[in-house]
């Protein structure tokens, strides 16, 4: 899976639509890595891209803040994040010393089996 910064900081350069694969270049321990993704997500990136019209610019953030010069915040994710909690029912209780509870990094090491 991915960390929250590595999806924030990616650039169009960084994925090939067609082989289906994202270049992490700024991971944790600074080791490039390519990650396959599922025919699924393929499909939806394409989507937002071309809605987004950037497939073709290497430099636009997949993920643009309110400068588009930069990418989406940490913030700004987490607080949708939160959004989504709330209107999916799922309440997040007080959270106890090193218990994170439902939270975004928790997808990272989530994985659906079929």
């Amino acid at each position: 899976g991915f960390r929250l910064g590595e999806v924030r900081n990616l650039k169009m350069g960084d994925i090939d639509l067609e082989l289906g694969t994202v270049r992490l270049r700024n991971t944790k321990f600074n080791v490039e890595r390519l990650v396959p993704m599922h025919p699924s997500l393929v499909l939806i990136l394409k989507k937002y891209c071309c809605l987004r019209g950037i497939i073709g610019s290497s430099d636009e953030w997949v993920f643009p803040g309110v400068d588009s010069n930069k990418p989406i915040s940490e913030r700004v994710v987490r607080r949708k994040f939160e959004t989504i909690l709330k209107n999916a029912g799922i309440s997040i209780p007080s959270r106890e010393f090193r218990r994170r509870g439902v939270c975004l990094h928790c997808f990272r090491h989530y994985v659906e089996r079929f």
